[in-house]
């Protein structure tokens, strides 16, 4: 893809979602009377030299937005090598 918008674009636009369920409780009986609930969804563009990544998540305590650039867990970008 050579398009003016998408120039750069090293393999592709991505997006995920996720549902999940957990639950913490100091006896084996309350275990699952104390469950919280969460979902969400993402995007990642792969660019050359950056990524961006944006995700948005819901669940029982509030909603979160996160937006980073390049990946969060790592030092360098992936195309550095």
């Amino acid at each position: 893809m050579d398009w003016v918008v998408l120039r750069g674009l090293r393999t592709n636009i991505q997006a995920a979602f996720f549902a999940e369920v957990g639950s913490v409780a100091d006896t084996w009986n309350d275990l699952h009377s104390k469950s919280r609930y969460s979902y969400g969804g993402g995007f990642r563009a792969l660019l050359s030299g950056v990524t961006l990544r944006l995700g948005v998540g819901a669940g029982d305590e509030g909603v979160d937005i996160q937006f980073f650039m390049d990946y969060p867990w790592s030092v360098f970008s992936i195309d550095r090598g």
